[in-house]
């Protein structure tokens, strides 16, 4: 065997591992050997003289440390702007995690700029955003039925806890009151009565609450009113007059608001 030698400049030789672990084998580019380098010399001579290391491919058969000392790792770059920077293109498949049939694919879509998320496996893909102590915050499931603080959600979406939305004010008559978005209605009748002939804009399950906040005058909520947009049924079939402060809370149930509670 050669003499164990501090290696020379490497660029044009190829390096191996030979059947002992603790050596290199150096080639000359006719692909005769050459000589054969202490691992911890040729290591030693990488960290002190290399400062970038160009490969066609690397296969890794155990653990690895990049950018051991604090740099950036770049995939795709040859300046990374942070410690690791990945850039494969215009595709949404640029990160895959998983098996080679069964996986997910991440990327962002340069076209649209969303960061896509995609599983491969029918039946069997979500995305699940967990606590620190293993309970779920948030999941989607491959179903499309998404569950907020609820692992298994059983609809399109299903919340465990109360959930807000917006608020409006309306201080006149409207046969189309649009609700939109909006769980709470504040009526202010300081200065006239206001009547309410149907809601607009509702979706099916959407509960709003109508908020008389002022003593003066009346609110009225008139019972399937024939210009109503969605009109309103009472319990009693007849309008509601509401003389001081207080309020009625509706559902809709795809055709109709209807009242639950005075």
């Amino acid at each position: 065997m050669a003499d164990i030698v501090t290696p020379r400049d490497l660029s044009n030789e190829l390096v191996s591992i030979t059947n002992d672990a603790t050596l290199f084998e150096i080639y000359n580019p006719d692909q005769s050997r050459n000589e054969k380098v202490q691992m911890s010399t040729l290591v030693s001579y990488m960290e002190a003289s290399i400062t970038t290391l160009e490969l066609d491919t690397l296969i890794v058969l155990g653990e690895t440390i990049l950018a051991r000392d604090g740099g950036s790792v770049g995939i795709g770059t040859s300046l990374p702007g942070a410690q690791l920077h990945l850039n494969a293109g215009t595709s949404a498949d640029q990160l895959r995690i998983g098996a080679s049939s069964n996986l997910y694919k991440i990327g962002r879509d340069s076209g649209t700029g969303l960061l896509s998320f995609q599983g491969t496996q029918a039946g069997a893909t979500g995305y699940v955003f967990k606590n620190y102590d293993g309970s779920t915050d948030l999941i989607i499931l491959d179903s499309g039925n998404v569950g907020i603080g609820i692992a298994a959600p059983q609809s399109k979406l299903e919340i465990n806890g109360a959930m807000s939305s917006g608020q409006s004010t309306i201080i006149t008559d409207t046969d189309a009151l649009d609700v939109a978005g909006v769980n709470s209605v504040l009526c202010n009748t300081i200065n006239n009565s206001i009547t309410i002939g149907g809601l607009a804009n509702g979706v099916t399950g959407q509960v709003v609450r109508l908020i008389k906040i002022h003593a003066n005058n009346n609110l009225i909520i008139e019972h399937g009113e024939g210009s109503g947009t969605q009109k309103i049924i009472t319990p009693d079939q007849a309008d509601i007059t509401l003389t001081t402060y207080g309020g009625v809370t509706l559902v809709y149930d795809g055709a109709f608001w209807m009242i639950v509670s005075e």
